[in-house]
């Protein structure tokens, strides 16, 4: 039973990220500017003395999206009956947390997580209520919080699909006898109570409604556990990116990690030797280390589970693209990413619940809006082979202990569709380009500015599948092979013109 949910998880695990991610894409935006900031002024100028006070007047939208953990892990305690609520709106980006039993350790305490965007930084504070009515609201800088989520500061929360000590552990799953009794007993009780009777709990007279195939009634949605996982996983990973984007290394290195997130490239063809050397050395064993240190966290995560055994739906699963990505940052740029994960199991690599592939866009923006061809080859990446080798040739310019003259572009093997270029291009029919006079062309393809930006921009696209009407040669139709050979010959040209133009 373990190995075919293992395998059908497998093959839905792409699906249910596009979906997630068309899902932030498309979700509501919390109500403008509401932040920290906002929060406490709306404290400070209504005089709210207590959180029972304070939840009708938040956002409608930062109440809807909510989870309930009942076996809380956190500073701020949680049951069956008076769970920790996480309230984390439509975009994640400030979470609220509180409970619901005087008796439970941080009852007068509202915990705010906020991520702030311009920082890239996340943010722990704690607003603490008075026992009485001559205290006074507290608000302060939670420092405890940093001794589990670590230095710089992330999220914590476990990855997709299971979600140990929160209703609804297991995404799309029926619950067990036990949890269903204790959800239940909580939503009976949830109108009259002072604080919970505040959130909306549609979300969860559908999570009992599940049945054992697996499916809500009605439309189908991530679970409020999953959502919650997606938003955070995306702020991570922007966080992660200005990471790496900060590091002194970055600039040298970028070919080579955008190659690393490309699963088709091969990271050793994109270093030269001294560093190749590197690689192979220590790669095995430090992805080794991760696949143990992820089962390890697997496990754990097992053990924390609670009204029932749902160990069919975790199994040891290693990204060979994300690990790769992490060891080259740690070979390359000197970050440890041994904090990356969400997880609240120090060293351990379970990216599951936001993959790692989320920050190959936001480290590919800058690269591309310093290198049209980049640009150009990222944005339409039919042809990998293309792809991948103007990454290795870029790489090894850059990572070279003194970048070597590169070697002269060779011809294709067969000049019979370059003769046809060179037939119209050095007569009457089409502008003239010196084809016989690599040097010469190779000058023209940087300098020359057309309307899709420098002349080997303008040639490539011309020689792809999608030009059309613009492709070239006109008069044939080439083959795959053609195409890509003659495309890299005039990619060798402009990089040996690059190279030859950078400054020493």
């Amino acid at each position: 039973m373990a190995a075919h949910f293992l395998r059908e998880a497998d093959l839905m695990r792409s699906a249910r990220h596009f979906f997630f991610l068309l899902l932030a894409l498309a979700a509501p935006r919390a109500r403008a500017g509401f932040d920290f900031a906002e929060l406490r002024a709306e404290i400070e100028s209504r005089g709210v003395r207590s959180i029972e006070a304070l939840l009708p007047l938040l956002p409608e939208d930062l109440r809807a999206h909510h989870t309930l953990v009942f076996q809380s892990r956190s500073l701020q305690a949680g049951s069956g009956l008076a769970p920790r609520a996480i309230l984390y709106g439509s975009s994640g980006r400030l979470v609220l947390s509180f409970n619901g039993d005087a008796r439970q350790p941080g009852f007068l305490a509202l915990e705010t997580m906020e991520y702030d965007s311009d920082a890239g930084a996340f943010h722990f504070r704690e607003i603490r209520f008075p026992a009485s009515a001559e205290g006074a609201v507290e608000f302060r800088e939670d420092v405890r919080c940093l001794h589990c989520h670590g230095a710089p500061a992330r999220p914590i929360w476990d990855s997709y699909p299971l979600w140990p000590g929160a209703y609804g552990q297991v995404e799309q799953a029926a619950l067990t006898g036990a949890e269903r009794e204790q959800l239940t007993a909580f939503l009976e009780q949830q109108p009259a109570h002072p604080r919970y009777r505040f959130l909306p709990a549609e979300a969860w007279q559908a999570r009992l409604r599940i049945s054992a195939a697996h499916q809500y009634e009605g439309a189908a949605r991530p679970s409020p556990n999953a959502e919650l996982g997606t938003r955070l996983g995306q702020m991570n990973q922007d966080q992660l990116a200005r990471t790496v984007l900060a590091a002194p290394g970055f600039a040298d290195y970028r070919y080579a990690l955008a190659g690393a997130l490309n699963p088709p490239c091969s990271v050793e063809e994109l270093l030269p030797a001294r560093l190749r050397a590197s690689w192979s050395a220590g790669y095995p064993a430090f992805r080794r280390a991760a696949a143990e240190a992820d089962l390890a966290q697997q496990e754990l995560k097992q053990f924390r589970e609670a009204y029932g055994n749902y160990s069919h739906a975790t199994g040891p699963r290693l990204d060979e693209t994300e690990t790769r990505f992490r060891y080259l940052v740690e070979l390359g740029l000197g970050i440890s990413t041994s904090g990356w994960t969400m997880e609240q199991e120090k060293g351990t690599f379970d990216f599951r619940g936001a993959a790692l592939s989320g920050l190959e866009p936001l480290l590919a923006a800058p690269i591309a809006r310093d290198d049209p061809t980049f640009n150009r080859l990222h944005a339409d990446r039919e042809h990998q082979e293309q792809y991948c080798a103007y990454l290795r040739r870029r790489s090894l310019a850059l990572l070279g202990p003194r970048a070597p003259e590169p070697a002269p572009a060779r011809k294709p093997t067969s000049n019979a569709a370059l003769a046809r270029c060179a037939s119209c291009h050095t007569g009457d029919i089409a502008p003239r380009l010196p084809m016989d006079d690599p040097g010469a062309l190779a000058h023209q393809l940087l300098s020359q500015q057309t309307a899709r930006g420098p002349l080997i921009d303008d040639l490539i696209y011309r020689l792809s599948p999608h030009a059309g009407a613009d492709k070239m040669p006109r008069d044939a139709n080439l083959t795959e092979a053609e195409r890509r050979e003659i495309a890299d010959y005039f990619l060798q040209l402009a990089e040996q013109e690059r190279s030859r133009a950078a400054p020493r």
